[in-house]
């Protein structure tokens, strides 16, 4: 990899939170310093496995999230499917029945991820 390539690789893990700021300074740094003795340098980042929330106030907002965003998809893909392709006149109660569908998974979803850390597979 060229060096623009691990320092954007770099950035991408600083922005995401994976690197604090102490962090990317020091591998920055490294990189730049091997970069100006003509040395490769290879960064091995060993990114934290997922961590359950925090406080219940950010489970409660991942569950929200989650709940709000699949009961959305539920509506407009269940809607639309029924009443575009099908031609359905009552597609706004098979959209009712998508939203909460939808809803119930993403609740179940986020709920797992509140606690585990980790999506359901």
């Amino acid at each position: 990899m060229s060096l623009s390539d691990e320092l954007e690789k770099l950035q991408q893990l600083h922005r995401s939170g994976v690197l604090s700021d102490r962090e990317f300074a020091k591998a920055k740094a490294a990189l730049l310093d091997g970069s100006a003795k003509g040395e490769q340098v290879h960064l091995h980042v060993t990114v934290p496995d997922s961590q359950p929330a925090s406080s219940i106030g950010e489970g409660l907002f991942i569950i929200l999230l989650t709940t709000v965003g699949t009961a959305v998809v539920g509506v407009v893909v269940v809607g639309a499917l029924v009443h575009f392709v099908f031609n359905d006149p009552s597609w706004l109660k098979w959209a009712t029945g998508g939203a909460i569908g939808g809803a119930a998974l993403g609740f179940f979803g986020g709920l797992v991820y509140a606690l585990t850390g980790k999506f359901p597979e």
